[in-house]
């Protein structure tokens, strides 16, 4: 008879992997999410046997169908330990940071570099880096520029030709050479999505209780509350489970690679019309944003993974990529002009933070987006009105010049740490 024993669910190690090949193989990178959010969650499918019987309630043992899996968890928006400035190694493989892993197996998309220099600027929106260094700096990539007055601010690429790129929104002047540039791993969805994940959770406490979950796939909404750690609440779904059995996962203790998490303070928020390129901060006092990856499993009857046979993006291809709901101080401009005209804005959410390594920021960019739904005038804190609004990403069609990546030009949403 088997003997129960005692647990603690919140001491464990965690591995994250992009598989190679759906369900199958990848390199593990050691993982952090939020203690106590990180439920496994097994399913298998029984299918009930009812023949004709003689007696009430004689019923046979049913039949052991598909196994699938699930896994919900919070993981803090944290900046990888290396900044990307010009000279820097992109970290890869097993030294991959593991919300790279993450973000890269559900968007699709990862647009990442190391950084250069400013070598010859012409105006506040326009600059060259470094010789031969361009193609770091993709129109759509986001990056944070060193500006004459502001220290290092966030920016979009719109346009680049050889090494000469353009930015949005503006700096504060013509930036002067020599000035660093710190590229930013940027995630952004694909058109099409067949990457999956590998996840591992190992108890630190009993060796035979640890999991394995493969050919996972799912969604993330962002969670930007005042004064609370910036971070992503991940839903996922796998194609299969094993355990908890004895998997031979290490439980040694191990130390995470990333830099440490920012806080939502002092952020920033660019929301004007989409040809502005002033850098005009508007004051938000609440926002989230939701993305639509329409991530899902292929299912099949023969061959496959318990069923399954891919990933692929195929769910709500026909609404908005995403969606951000922004509460402010009364505007009448939303309602009788952002609104009524559906003005094409852009809405750039940028929270930076000042650290032992250097400016680190958190960077959300919907480039070309409207309101949709008549904006809500409701009593809010302090008994003062506040407006609502919701805003729809649709497709970038700023970014022009060499488009190294189309799909990274023409995103809806791009999202970045640096």
């Amino acid at each position: 008879m088997a003997t129960p024993v005692d647990i603690i669910e919140t001491l464990a190690r965690c591995f994250f992997a992009l598989e190679s090949s759906f369900a199958s193989g990848g390199t593990d990178v050691n993982a952090f999410p939020v203690a106590e959010t990180l439920v496994p969650e097994r399913n298998q499918t029984t299918v009930d046997v009812k023949t004709l019987k003689v007696r009430p309630f004689d019923v046979r043992d049913p039949v052991k169908s598909f196994k699938s899996g699930a896994l919900k968890f919070t993981y803090l928006l944290q900046p990888a330990s290396t900044v990307l400035l010009a000279a820097a190694t992109v970290p890869t493989g097993a030294s991959a940071p593991p919300l790279w892993v993450l973000m890269e197996a559900l968007f699709g998309g990862q647009s990442v570099a190391a950084g250069s220099l400013v070598a010859s600027a012409a105006s506040a929106t326009g600059f060259s880096v470094t010789a031969t260094q361009g193609a770091r700096f993709p129109a759509g990539q986001l990056c944070l520029v060193e500006d004459p007055a502001d220290g290092l601010v966030a920016c979009r690429i719109t346009s680049r030709s050889t090494d000469a790129v353009t930015v949005w929104p503006e700096l504060s002047t013509t930036p002067s050479v020599g000035a660093v540039i710190v590229n930013a791993p940027t995630w952004y969805p694909t058109r099409t999505n067949s990457k999956s994940l590998r996840v591992r959770i190992a108890n630190a406490q009993d060796a035979n209780y640890q999991w394995e979950f493969v050919g996972g796939t799912g969604g993330v909404e962002f969670k930007l509350s005042r004064g609370e750690l910036a971070s992503g609440d991940f839903a996922l779904t796998f194609a299969r489970y094993t355990g908890p059995s004895a998997l031979s996962l290490s439980t040694a203790n191990a130390t995470d690679s990333m830099d440490s998490p920012l806080v939502c303070r002092n952020a920033l928020v660019y929301l004007q019309d989409a040809t502005d390129t002033n850098r005009v901060d508007y004051p938000v006092e609440s926002m989230s944003v939701k993305v639509n990856l329409g991530n899902k499993h292929l299912e099949t009857l023969s061959g496959g993974t318990e069923g399954m046979r891919a990933v692929a993006r195929t769910e709500g291809l026909q609404d908005a990529v995403a969606t951000a709901e922004l509460t402010f101080r009364a505007d009448r401009d939303a309602d009788t002009t952002w609104f009524t005209d559906f003005t094409k804005l852009s809405c750039f959410i940028v929270i930076p933070v000042d650290t032992a390594t250097g400016r680190r920021a958190i960077i959300f960019d919907l480039p070309r987006c409207i309101v949709k739904g008549v904006p809500k005038f409701a009593k809010g804190a302090g008994n003062m009105v506040k407006c609502t609004i919701q805003l729809e990403a649709h497709l970038d069609q700023g970014c022009t010049g060499t488009l190294d990546n189309e799909q990274l030009a023409q995103a809806g949403i791009r999202i970045a740490i640096a």
